[in-house]
């Protein structure tokens, strides 16, 4: 309710950024309901805000409760050519930060659809992107990632490693990672 409130009070002010940020909050808060569908709305004021105030590098952050709604939903082509957009876009836009999330994102959805080999080559990036801007959480969620493709695809040697890397760092800065770190050494 308060991001709801956060959301009128700034649409009432003509604050396009909090108000698009107001509205992505709550987007976020109903994808982890249990009715994630009710999204939707806050996800479209979300971008409608953050586009109509120029807010171009909060808005492509902001896709990726758009790629999450569309997983959940399926079919899962859907998210993964909204996730591929987004990626794509994050990227002309250089915003390196959007870029990793919108390829976890991606990395969702090729391991829900159970596609792991192709899952090597966007979570490798992720990892590399996040370890050159030195965000050790993003790294921690994109090694262990990539600690789950080694593990699937027969590599468990680089598995261990990475999965060891992602929950040393998971420890430190995004405990919630540690989950598919521990199943990769498993």
């Amino acid at each position: 309710r308060d991001a709801e409130r956060a959301f009128e009070l700034a649409t009432a002010a003509g604050h396009t950024l909090h108000a698009g940020l107001a509205a992505e909050l709550r987007a976020a808060i109903e994808l982890v309901g249990t009715e994630p569908a009710r999204a939707e709305p806050w996800i479209a004021l979300a971008l409608e805000n953050l586009s109509r105030g120029g807010h171009e590098a909060q808005r492509v952050r902001a896709m990726t409760h758009a790629i999450t709604l569309a997983r959940l939903r399926g079919p899962l082509a859907d998210a993964e050519r909204i996730a591929n957009e987004c990626v794509e876009e994050a990227r002309d836009l250089r915003n390196r930060h959007a870029t990793v999330m919108h390829l976890l994102q991606l990395l969702a959805v090729l391991g829900a659809a159970g596609r792991w080999a192709e899952m090597r080559e966007p979570a490798a990036e992720a990892v590399r992107l996040s370890l050159e801007d030195l965000r050790p959480s993003d790294a921690a969620a994109a090694l262990g990632a990539l600690a789950m493709v080694e593990a699937t695809t027969g590599r468990p040697r680089d598995a261990r490693r990475h999965a060891r890397t992602a929950l040393w760092l998971g420890r430190r800065h995004w405990p919630a990672v540690m989950v598919s770190a521990m199943r990769s050494l498993a």
